[in-house]
C-alpha cells in the first residue's frame, strides 16, 4: 500500500512538441504506439491518497482501472476525471472505478467527471462528505459528492455506490444505490476526524448500514489488504472486505464442502 499522488501524462506534452491535440500521435491508442497526450491501460490500486491540497487529477486517463483506493480528504477539491482541451478523445473516459472510498470535508467535489470524461463505470464505491468540530464528526450536507458536466458527459454509469451526507451537481444516484444523510464515525474501525489516520482505520464496522450491501464484481475479487483478502457475495462497498455471506467453501481439491454458513463472517 502506498501514499502519494497519481501523475498522468498531460495533453500539454503534445503542444510542447508541436503536435496538434487532434492528431493521432496525441489522442490515438497506445495499442498502436500512439497517444502521447494520454495515459492508457493504467492500474491504480490499493493506494491511500490524502494529506494534500487537491485530489488526484486523472487528466486524459483512458481504459484504466482504479480500484481499492482511499482518496481524501483534501484541503480544496477531491478526485477529478477531466482533461485540458476540447478534444473529446482526450477526455478521461472508459475507465473502471470500483471499490474506492472518496472522502471530502468542504463544499467542493469529492468525485468529478467533466470535459468529455465519459463512459466511466463507477461501481461499489463509498462517497462520504463530513465535517468536524474538534473531535466531533457528522455528515456535511454541503459537500458535492458527485459532479457531472451535463454538456459533455452523458454515458458514465453508476451502480452499487453508497452516498453519505453531501449533495450532487447535475447528478442523480441510480436506482438501488444507498443514500445516507447521517453519518456515524463508528461505522468505521477508527475514523480519523482530522483525515490523518491509517488506511486500516477506514475498515467498515459490522454495524455500518452499508455492510454487505453490494453484489460481488468479478473484476474486483480482492480487497486492498496487502495479503489479498478475497471478497464474498454480498460484499462491502469501498476498499475493505470483511467477509460477507459464505454459501459454500471450496476445498483445495476443488470440491464444495457440505457445510454452509449463512450470515456475516467478520
Amino acid at each position: 500500500m502506498s501514499t502519494g499522488h497519481f501523475q498522468p501524462v498531460h495533453p500539454h506534452g503534445c503542444g510542447e512538441h508541436d503536435i496538434p491535440y487532434d492528431d493521432p500521435r496525441c489522442d490515438g491508442s497506445a495499442l498502436n504506439g500512439l497517444g502521447q497526450g494520454i495515459t492508457e491501460f493504467a492500474l491504480v490500486e490499493s493506494n491511500y491518497f490524502h494529506n494534500s491540497d487537491v485530489g488526484p487529477n486523472f487528466t486524459s486517463v483512458r481504459n484504466a482501472v482504479v480500484r481499492n483506493n482511499i482518496f481524501g480528504p483534501y484541503d480544496r477539491h477531491g478526485t477529478s476525471f477531466w482533461q485540458e482541451t476540447d478534444n473529446p478523445r482526450l477526455g478521461s473516459s472508459d475507465n473502471r472505478i470500483e471499490h474506492n472510498l472518496f472522502i471530502g470535508f468542504n463544499r467542493r467535489h469529492v468525485l468529478q467527471n467533466t470535459r468529455y470524461s465519459d463512459r466511466n463505470r463507477i461501481r461499489n464505491n463509498i462517497l462520504l462528505g463530513y465535517r468536524r468540530s474538534g473531535n466531533t464528526v457528522e455528515a456535511n450536507p454541503e459537500t458535492v459528492l458527485v459532479e457531472i458536466d451535463p454538456e459533455t458527459v452523458h454515458s458514465s454509469s453508476f451502480s452499487g455506490n453508497v452516498y453519505i451526507g453531501g449533495r450532487f451537481s447535475d447528478f442523480t444516484p441510480a436506482a438501488g444505490e444507498l443514500r445516507l444523510k447521517k453519518f456515524d464515525p463508528a461505522w468505521f474501525a477508527a475514523f480519523p476526524a482530522d483525515g490523518m489516520g491509517s488506511a486500516a482505520g477506514y475498515r467498515p464496522d459490522k454495524t455500518a448500514p452499508f455492510a454487505d450491501s453490494d453484489q460481488l464484481l468479478a473484476t474486483t475479487p480482492m480487497d486492498m489488504d496487502m495479503e489479498g483478502r478475497p471478497r464474498r457475495n454480498p460484499v462491502n462497498p469501498g476498499p475493505w472486505e470483511y467477509g460477507g455471506r459464505l454459501e459454500a467453501t471450496v476445498t483445495p481439491q476443488g470440491n464444495s464442502s457440505k457445510q454452509q454458513k449463512s450470515g456475516s463472517s467478520r
